[in-house]
């Protein structure tokens, strides 16, 4: 069951479970928390779990305003993690939660122990990227909807092939949510989809993270390739590249074994 942090007139949604070390994760631009539900069943037995969802997903309310960046998501990242009183803790974020991780842990290194960054860049987006999945969400913005087409195209872009197999009662859910979504919706999340696509490279910047971290992709993911997790973590001192094989850009979803295991892994470095 959903808590709730009330913030600047509007509400953060967030699962709190287990006890013990505190982890903060956040999840893929338009995915809501149950993206993570594997590893929290695991991770929660030892450690305590809080998955975050940012605005206009999951259970979450509104973007309180027309537009926001990167950096005011980790803000208001920030304000959550102060609102539980977290005076240091464990971070995973994949896609969207990996950018905003990044900026959280620049902005405030000495709250993070460990950092995991999963299926994410820091770089401009790409091209191909804007060719691709940026179209799919003008056409969002000027429809006012968000078409079937789209939401297919999106599935299987997050998604191995296989996935859809092993996981069909998930990605099934995931697709009935975005099909009878609220239109209300349609706002924050467009706006947090130009936060992304429009976002400017700090990649230079990841030099200055002191934390043990994680830089983590599936080798099937092109949103975000192999070759830019390596990128990541050569750019930091003392990570660890992982690249799941068998895994797209939802990796928890597709590999959730092999991802616990490197989350784990580096939890053992607190």
């Amino acid at each position: 069951m959903a808590k709730t942090f009330n913030y600047k007139n509007s509400t953060l949604a967030y699962q709190d479970e287990g006890q013990g070390y505190p982890i903060v994760f956040i999840g893929s631009y338009l995915c809501d928390r149950s993206m993570w539900k594997n590893q929290i069943r695991h991770l929660s037995q030892k450690y305590r779990c809080i998955v975050l969802e940012i605005w206009d997903h999951g259970q979450s309310g509104h973007l309180p305003t027309p537009t926001t960046t990167l950096e005011e998501l980790a803000d208001d990242v920030w304000e959550f993690t102060q609102h539980l009183q977290l005076d240091r803790f464990a971070y995973f974020g994949l896609s969207i939660g990996g950018m905003i991780g990044g900026r959280l842990a620049l902005k405030h290194p000495q709250a993070i122990s460990v950092l995991g960054l999963l299926n994410t860049g820091f770089e401009e987006e790409k091209q191909e990227i804007l060719n691709t999945l940026g179209i799919l969400l003008d056409r969002a913005r000027q429809e006012q909807v968000i078409a079937p087409e789209t939401v297919k195209q999106i599935s299987l872009s997050f998604h191995t092939e296989s996935s859809f197999v092993e996981n069909a009662d998930h990605i099934k859910e995931w697709t009935d949510g975005w099909l009878h979504a609220d239109t209300k919706r349609l706002p924050g999340v467009v706006a947090i989809g130009n936060a992304v696509f429009q976002r400017a490279s700090i990649i230079d910047q990841l030099s200055q993270l002191p934390m043990p971290t994680l830089s983590l992709t599936g080798d099937k993911d092109f949103i975000f390739p192999p070759d830019e997790a390596k990128e990541i973590a050569k750019r930091i001192n003392g990570s660890t590249c992982v690249i799941v094989c068998g895994a797209s850009h939802i990796s928890p979803i597709d590999q959730p074994e092999k991802v616990t295991k490197a989350i784990e892994d580096l939890l053992l470095k607190i």
